[in-house]
C-alpha cells in the first residue's frame, strides 16, 4: 500500500536521460513523472480511477536553509514524573515542571 512516501532507485544512466528529457520539455522532472504515471494508470487500470478526483500530486523538494539556534536549550528530565523538558537556560536554573508542577533546581551543589 502507498501509505508512506514511495522512493524508487534508478541507474545513473536512466537518471541522466530522464533529466535531459525534462530539460528538453522545459518542465520539472516530477511533472513528467506524474504524467507518465497518470497515463499508465488510465491506459491499463482505468477501472481503478473511476471514483478518484485529482489524480496524482507531485511535491517538489524545497531548498535547504541553514538555521542557527536562537536560544540555549538543555534537555532535562523531571525528578517526579520523568517528563522530558526542553529547559531554556536564559530563564534561569530554577523552575517548575510543566507536566506535574514539581520544583526543579538545576544548580550544581
Amino acid at each position: 500500500m502507498l501509505n508512506e512516501l514511495v522512493q524508487t532507485r534508478i541507474s545513473r544512466q536512466l537518471k541522466a536521460a530522464f533529466e535531459a528529457a525534462a530539460q528538453r520539455e522545459g518542465r520539472p522532472a516530477s511533472e513528467i513523472l506524474r504524467l507518465l504515471i497518470t497515463e499508465w494508470m488510465e491506459r491499463l487500470h482505468s477501472d481503478l480511477l473511476k471514483g478518484e478526483k485529482g489524480g496524482f500530486k507531485t511535491l517538489e523538494a524545497g531548498s535547504e536553509q541553514g538555521t542557527a539556534p536562537t536560544q540555549a536549550v538543555s534537555p532535562v528530565m523531571c525528578w517526579r514524573c520523568h517528563g522530558r523538558i526542553d529547559w531554556r537556560m536564559e530563564l534561569g536554573p530554577q523552575g517548575y515542571c510543566p507536566h506535574c508542577g514539581a520544583f526543579i533546581d538545576l544548580r550544581v551543589r
